[in-house]
């Protein structure tokens, strides 16, 4: 996405979540790390050719405004983070399927199961404006959401979002294992929060009944207790592959 529509729009963004209708931003500076290209060598196959204006993907960057004229300048460090024009399902995983040369009968976004990796964009646009609002229980486990871009020409969003700078226990290859306890706790909290926001009908809990803390699963269609399942803690690993279901174990 152009750096100009992003400017702009973010001005607009900032006068709204800050309640600041004078608001006027003076600087966007950013840019997104030259070791991401060497690391992620698959970028110009989810976001295409960019021009050197272009930001895409996630870019750290610092916004100096001015609440109103005569104001002293503020200076908020923000992350603004570009979404491919098309899922996963649509650009990453079909150019993977072609290079391995795997045979399908059908292109994959075609399948089902690739839901998932489909209009990305869209869904966490949405989510993201969930968050903002102040009953939402997504607000405690994501950062702050400050707006988005749209640039209509081209499809692209950005969305404009706290820049944290004390997160812990970053693991996308899911390698680490042995977490304390308080850090699955942690964990499961904030998938609770998550499930609770989308359709409210499941409900992870650490916070079952005895000394012995339990991660929890219940239906609240049923009694909690009448159909759940249950996993001494020591028994849980991150990385693991488990499924968690109703009555039973995996």
């Amino acid at each position: 996405m152009r750096r100009q529509i992003i400017a702009e729009q973010l001005e607009a963004a900032l006068r709204n979540s800050l309640q600041a209708p004078d608001l006027r931003l003076i600087n966007l500076d950013g840019e997104r790390p030259p070791v991401d290209a060497k690391r992620q060598p698959w970028i110009e196959i989810k976001y295409g050719p960019a021009s050197p204006d272009d930001w895409f993907g996630i870019v750290p960057a610092k916004a100096q405004f001015e609440r109103s004229a005569g104001k002293a300048r503020e200076v908020l460090n923000l992350i603004v983070k570009v979404n491919p024009r098309l899922g996963l399902a649509r650009n990453l995983i079909p150019w993977i399927i072609e290079n391995k040369s795997i045979r399908l009968d059908r292109p994959y976004w075609e399948y089902r199961t690739a839901a998932e990796t489909d209009r990305t964009t869209d869904r966490e646009f949405h989510v993201y404006q969930l968050a903002a609002t102040e009953s939402s229980a997504l607000s405690r486990v994501l950062p702050r959401y400050y707006g988005a871009a749209h640039d209509l020409a081209t499809g692209e969003r950005a969305l404009f979002m706290e820049q944290l700078t004390d997160v812990s226990r970053l693991d996308a290859a899911g390698t680490q294992a042995d977490w304390p306890i308080e850090a699955i706790a942690a964990a499961f909290d904030a998938a609770a929060a998550w499930q609770a926001e989308f359709g409210g009908r499941i409900i992870l809990s650490c916070r079952g009944p005895g000394r012995a803390r339990r991660p929890k699963i219940c239906w609240p269609t049923s009694p909690c207790g009448a159909g759940y399942w249950t996993m001494p803690m020591r028994d849980f690993q991150p990385s693991s592959r488990t499924r968690l279901e109703a009555g039973g174990t995996s």
